[in-house]
């Protein structure tokens, strides 16, 4: 009986150790499998297995990614022609670095202990996958497709409008072609995550010219005329111009749209609007400050020119009677506006390339370089002047400013106490006299214009081969002049005594080539 009652005795002494030791045995368990810091079995990160892993060498790993991104270039191509080069900075594609070493640490390691083991048995038998996370500026990938858009061939045009001197102008485009943007942006994307360099073919789509709605331009165009005003909240008080006010019947913006559908690539379509005039014009409450004459300059060309002179007398109008408010910036552009044939403009002599050619417009750079030393001599402050690429012969070196629609434009602040108005004179026999009229400040300045010619650059002969040219003979295409280096200085003096000169530009002008032709026998 007591031997069986120790027998008993010592089972249970067994088992408990046992009990003990599985008990020691998963809690042994838990500290090297739970609380492991390294990644677990059977964790890939994206198809890259990274079992074992430490903390420091999956950062190095994802940072390789990141850094290989920085390298990657995906070449867009239309059919079987390259368009456009695409880099990760472009649209600022990265990797979430941080993120994506996150989520797989702690893996396995959320606190859940059910949880936590069951994901790590499971990994174990079944291969776990994380993606590498990323991110990219939408607002960059949108202007990215817009730009990738532009350089299609075949892209469409669509169909366009503008208001110009009291009328609607509706321009026929054509049907072409547009990128899927959300295809090519999936595209890129994906390319992107997987580093996949080959070609990539863009998605396109037919796309229609005609989008033009009649109650879209009416919203937009109609306008009710502004009077202008005195604020007298602000100090010195501000005269506020009048705003002119545009009205156009529905089926009139419809009727032209209707004709678009027959035209050709290019014509328009033009539709009166009718201008609503506002009660108060600012001429009614300030018609007494456009007394003083504040400066004048005057440029001369050849009347018999004649495409020339109609061209300088059509942007001179332009900008006739234009007031400048105080703070104000003119924009010889936006006043003049597109160098078009429906407004009149003919072709003669102008610049491109290095040489004189007849362009659409030619001669209305002097109009915009009158102005600028009008500009000058009224003590305003420039704002955006280009000099021309070759000397002109209607005002000194330094002293020119061109200006080409969209792209290069000449602008002044009028920062005098009161407002100024341009008026332009012009003579057909050659000569073309811009005017800036206000009130006199109570300090005036005398300005003085300097140009001097640093270095003069002697033109070339460029001889061109031509069989239609008589043996031994030259037949001369252009005539060639010098190009300088330049500079131009702006002088104050008050009671004839200097007190300021500062340098305005300086400027190079390339030298017009002699052009010549000789037989090629």
């Amino acid at each position: 009986m007591e031997k069986k009652r120790l027998n008993k005795k010592l089972a249970v002494i067994i088992s408990l150790s046992l009990v003990t030791l599985l008990v020691m045995s998963f809690i042994i368990f838990l500290c090297v499998v739970k609380f492991n810091k390294n990644i677990y079995k059977g964790v890939y990160l994206g198809n890259e297995d990274i079992s074992g892993y430490t903390p420091e060498k999956l950062a190095k790993y994802v940072t390789n990614i990141s850094n290989e991104l920085k390298e990657f270039e995906l070449d867009l191509y239309q059919d079987s022609n390259k368009i456009y080069g695409v880099t990760a900075d472009m649209i600022d594609f990265k990797v979430d670095v941080n993120k994506t070493i996150s989520s797989v640490i702690n893996f396995g390691k959320t606190g859940n202990l059910y949880n936590d083991l069951k994901d790590i048995f499971e990994a174990r038998k079944a291969e776990k996958h994380f993606k590498v996370e990323y991110e990219y500026n939408l607002d960059k990938m949108q202007t990215l497709l817009k730009n990738i858009d532009l350089t299609i061939e075949g892209r469409v045009i669509y169909d366009t409008y503008s208001v110009e001197d009291g009328k609607l102008i509706l321009t026929k485009g054509k049907d072409g072609y547009i990128i899927d943007s959300e295809e090519v942006a999936k595209n890129i994307i994906e390319r992107f995550e997987s580093l996949d360099g080959s070609m990539l073919t863009l998605k396109l789509k037919d796309a229609k010219s005609s989008v033009l709605s009649a109650e879209s331009i009416k919203k937009e165009i109609v306008k009710q005329p502004k009077n202008a005003y005195i604020d007298e909240s602000v100090a010195p008080v501000k005269f506020v111009k009048e705003v002119e006010g545009l009205d156009v019947d529905i089926l009139e913006i419809q009727n032209g749209i209707d004709e678009l559908l027959t035209m050709n690539f290019g014509e328009n379509v033009e539709k009166t609007l009718q201008i609503l005039k506002p009660a108060v014009y600012l001429s009614d409450i300030y018609y007494d400050v456009y007394n003083d004459k504040i400066a004048s300059f005057t440029t001369y060309f050849a009347g018999s020119q004649t495409n020339r002179a109609k061209n300088i007398e059509i942007a001179a109008g332009y900008i006739n009677d234009i007031i400048v408010m105080p703070g104000e910036i003119f924009s010889f552009n936006s006043a003049v506006g597109e160098i078009t044939k429906a407004k009149g403009y003919l072709m003669a002599a102008t610049f491109s390339g290095g040489r004189v050619v007849d362009g659409l417009g030619g001669g209305v750079c002097q109009v915009s370089s009158t102005l600028y030393n009008t500009a000058l001599l009224a003590n305003l402050e420039i704002v955006e002047r280009y000099a021309h690429s070759l000397p002109v012969s209607y005002v000194l070196p330094s002293r020119d400013a061109t200006i080409y629609v969209g792209v290069l434009d000449f602008k002044f602040r009028n920062t005098r106490t009161h407002a100024i108005k341009i008026v332009t004179s012009y003579s057909p026999t050659g000569t073309l006299t811009i005017s800036m009229y206000g009130t006199k400040e109570d300090i005036e300045y005398d300005i003085d214009i300097e140009s001097h010619v640093i270095e003069e650059l002697k033109p070339k002969t460029e001889y061109i081969e031509d069989e239609s040219v008589e043996k031994g003979k030259e037949e001369v295409v252009q005539g060639g002049s010098s190009g300088a280096v330049s500079e131009s200085y702006l002088v104050k003096k008050l009671n004839g005594k200097v007190i300021d000169k500062q340098l305005i530009s300086k400027d190079v002008y390339s030298a017009v080539n002699r052009i010549v032709k000789v037989s090629d026998k």
